[in-house]
């Protein structure tokens, strides 16, 4: 293949991302200039700046041949677009790049990736990889593919075997890679190498499962409080209660890990409770957080930008920094976005009574904003948030007090979200415990996105939205009397 196919695609973006209708353009989530946008991948740092790619076609707002799309980050919140840096240009990756992840060393990145190829409907996935010394432009490895379908265990399709997570130990490389075994189960492959470039099989990360979902996806690994944490995600994770509501959840598990025995879990649980939140991948930045990025949207569910034709779909989470106690991971926005708070305003004791229809309060609107609030519902049966509220939508997040369970609800607001998988609903609900009678609120909100954290990031809550209204109002109401002992509200500006 002799096109310059990135070349194509840079100069296309640069041509074109001017058409990209703005309706639901964010203000501090990354996105892509024009285009599809699904998994992040190789979330890194590289001389002192956080590179993040991602899967990309820029030509449609669909899923096609994929290319690796790629942003650059002092603070995780205002991101530089920077060349494509992968396109399926060779014979083994010629129907595309799929998801993977970045190894940098000194003054060398690596990117390792699924390559995939083959007849339309049959096609083989390997893994491939490309380095570059200025984290711009890459090129490909001579002796790609570097794993190959002949270096599959036996039982495993070599149609479903993506998604590699590279990692250095001593003098070996290492990288887990997700596949399907022929008993329709997914399994995690582990290979080791010298030199990058030849590997073998060593064995699988954890026990086979064939009740653990039908195929896993992109691995993440690390250490978060002397801990071995695993990120994935699973297809048709069978649902439990309140738990594993998508077609695809995202969970962690924490447990111990080495490369001769694999993975002991000791907790596995939902990483996000909300509908759109896939495929996380983390960095470890230049002060020793780790931060978490993931895609913000869902398979398998109609997407208002594509559906209205306006030039692009997806966009990431606002980054999370992660933090390990007593066995849950809590989540937390990156500091950096404090940085963007503007026009504070602020309330303390308010009360909100079923007297009341809703309570507003002045200055509590907007479409780039953070509200952090605590309710002390010591006297309250129910307590909600109304948010995104227009003159006839809105979203709605409510805690029962008697069943000890929290639920959002978007199936009010916006154009309709219709799933393709086996939940429809359009809410979700969970257990969440109150701290003293009293919920603690983090809601971030960017024209088409909620980010919800709660009791200090214990739990998350992450789905996209499409108001059809402008003006977003915030309101609250209770069932009994709920104490809103502080609310603070910014606005959130990056020009």
């Amino acid at each position: 293949m002799t096109e310059n196919l990135v070349k194509r695609a840079n100069e296309f973006i640069i041509e074109n991302k001017h058409l990209v209708n703005q309706e639901f353009r964010q203000h501090y989530h990354m996105m892509p200039p024009i285009g599809w946008m699904n998994d992040p991948n190789g979330f890194s740092l590289f001389k002192e700046e956080y590179h993040l790619f991602y899967q990309h076609y820029p030509y449609k707002e669909s899923w096609n041949e994929i290319y690796w799309g790629h942003a650059i980050s002092k603070d995780f919140i205002t991101w530089k677009d920077v060349d494509v840096a992968l396109a399926p240009d060779k014979e083994y990756d010629k129907a595309g790049c799929f998801s993977g992840t970045a190894l940098v060393e000194d003054d060398l990145i690596s990117l390792i990736y699924t390559c995939v190829h083959g007849k339309k409907g049959e096609e083989i996935q390997e893994q491939a990889m490309a380095y570059s010394t200025d984290g711009i432009h890459f090129e490909k490895f001579e002796e790609n593919p570097v794993i190959k379908t002949e270096d599959l265990p036996d039982g495993i399709y070599p149609t479903d075997f993506r998604d590699p997570k590279i990692f250095k130990e001593g003098d070996h490389y290492y990288c887990m890679v997700m596949a399907k075994d022929k008993i329709n189960g997914g399994r995690m492959l582990l290979y080791t190498s010298a030199n990058k470039k030849n590997w073998s099989y060593v064995r699988d990360v954890l026990p086979f499962n064939p009740e653990f979902g039908i195929m896993l996806e992109c691995p993440d690994y690390f250490i978060l409080n002397g801990k071995a944490i695993l990120l994935m995600s699973v297809i048709d994770l069978k649902r439990q209660g309140f738990r594993f509501t998508n077609k695809q959840s995202s969970i962690y598990m924490i447990g111990s890990y080495n490369n001769i025995d694999g993975f002991v879990q000791e907790v596995l649980e939902e990483a996000d409770m909300g509908f759109d939140f896939y495929a996380p991948q983390t960095v470890q930045t230049m002060d020793g957080r780790v931060v978490m990025a993931a895609w913000m949207q869902a398979w398998e569910e109609s997407l208002p930008t594509q559906d209205l034709g306006h030039g692009w779909v997806g966009s990431m989470i606002l980054p999370r920094e992660l933090e390990l106690k007593e066995d849950v991971i809590y989540q937390k926005p990156v500091r950096e976005i404090e940085q963007y708070r503007e026009d504070l305003m602020q309330y303390e004791n308010v009360l909100v009574t079923n007297q009341q229809d809703c309570l507003t309060l002045n200055g509590l609107e907007g479409n780039s904003i953070e509200l952090y609030l605590e309710a002390d519902l010591t006297n309250a049966d129910d307590f909600t948030i109304h948010l995104m509220k227009t003159k006839e939508e809105e979203c709605i997040l409510t805690y029962n007090k008697s069943l000890g369970t929290i639920c959002f609800d978007r199936g009010k607001c916006g154009y309709e979200i219709i799933s393709k998988g086996f939940e429809k609903e359009q809410f979700r609900k969970f257990e969440l415990p109150l701290l003293e009678n009293v919920l603690n609120v983090r809601i971030f909100i960017d024209t088409c996105s909620i980010e919800i954290f709660l009791q200090d990031g214990m739990r998350t809550i992450t789905s996209c939205v499409y108001p059809k209204g402008k003006d977003y109002g915030i309101a609250f109401s209770a069932v009994g009397e709920a104490v809103l002992k502080t609310i603070k509200k910014w606005k959130i500006i990056n020009n």
